[in-house]
């Protein structure tokens, strides 16, 4: 599925820059960016899918933490910038050099976890912060969005699970994206966790051990 959706993506990106007509060129913009929607979705529903019958495999090496988590901050600075919102990041101080674990995975996670608190925070802030926490490292994005009722907090982590006022159709959420990072994370030997308050923010959290134990 993919390989036919790289070539939609490819011509669809190619009539963008060549069409002159503003309507034709608007055309041309929706069909890029339903299609790249599609493929977020078959790459998260494959992932699950290898998580799930166990044949999904990790590539462990010493990751320099503070080098990949500023460039995960880095990838949605324009996007952020383009939202009015502030991007900071707090590594500290006590921090170890590096992490032994999947550096493509944890990209994976702080990507979605920073895209996702773009895509619903309409102003404020949004934080990164890195600390050790006992034998595990904390990973933090915080937000200043609408916040998750109480009774939905388990909710946002289901499978195809959307929230009237969290994940909607305008913001072009999957339904995929928590519930792939909840499974990540625990394949990573790690854990998930979620502080909200309506009005004030969401806090999402991976903990990961020092030393990965995948299962």
């Amino acid at each position: 599925m993919r390989t036919p959706l790289n070539g939609i993506l490819g011509f669809a990106d190619l009539l963008k820059g060549e069409l002159n007509d503003p309507e034709q060129r608007e055309y041309a913009e929706i069909i890029h960016g339903s299609g790249e929607h599609l493929l977020k979705l078959v790459s998260e529903i494959l992932d699950l899918a290898k998580i799930e019958s166990g044949e999904m495999t990790f590539h462990l090496e010493d990751v320099p933490l503070n080098a990949l988590v500023s460039e995960c901050l880095a990838v949605h600075r324009s996007s952020a910038e383009t939202h009015g919102l502030a991007l900071q990041l707090a590594l500290a101080a006590d921090l170890p050099a590096t992490l032994h674990t999947d550096a493509t995975r944890l990209r994976q996670l702080l990507n979605n976890l920073l895209s996702n608190a773009v895509k619903f925070t309409e102003h404020g802030s949004i934080a990164l912060s890195v600390q050790p926490v006992g034998d595990e490292i904390a990973f933090a994005v915080r937000d200043t969005g609408p916040g998750i009722p109480p009774e939905h907090l388990e909710t946002v982590f289901e499978k195809f699970k959307q929230l009237e006022n969290f994940l909607t159709r305008e913001h072009g959420g999957t339904g995929l994206g928590l519930a792939l990072v909840r499974q990540l994370v625990e394949h990573m030997g790690g854990r998930v966790t979620l502080e909200s308050e309506v009005g004030v923010g969401s806090t999402f959290t991976i903990y990961l051990p020092q030393r990965e134990n995948h299962g």
